[in-house]
């Protein structure tokens, strides 16, 4: 966006130097354009989970442990925002651990 105000500059004058300033921002785009395209990373692809774990299983699992603590933590209202969140960290590392106890690391 190119804004600009002026009382003693002549129309024309003020209307080309915003067509040159226009003109001038498509610079910095395709600056800004080849900075992203040079700096980009690849996308991460994850490892596949080893034929002995199956995904069905791990997440019938984490929906029994987790369900019932969750529900409980976001039906109780006396929960702050923070202490909300505390709670659910609490929760994941339970789970977590609970998890790599039963299926391995």
């Amino acid at each position: 966006m190119l804004e600009g105000g002026s009382n003693s500059v002549d129309y024309n004058l003020f209307k080309e130097a915003i067509k040159v300033g226009y003109e001038e921002s498509f610079n910095i785009i395709e600056s800004i354009e080849d900075l992203r395209n040079s700096a980009s990373e690849n996308k991460y692809i994850p490892k596949r989970l080893p034929p002995r774990f199956q995904v069905t299983e791990i997440q019938d699992a984490v929906y029994r442990l987790c369900n019932t603590k969750l529900t409980v933590v976001f039906m109780d209202y006396n929960h702050g925002k923070f202490s909300r969140d505390s709670a659910v960290k609490l929760i994941v590392s339970g789970v977590m651990n609970e998890l790599q106890e039963a299926h391995g690391p």
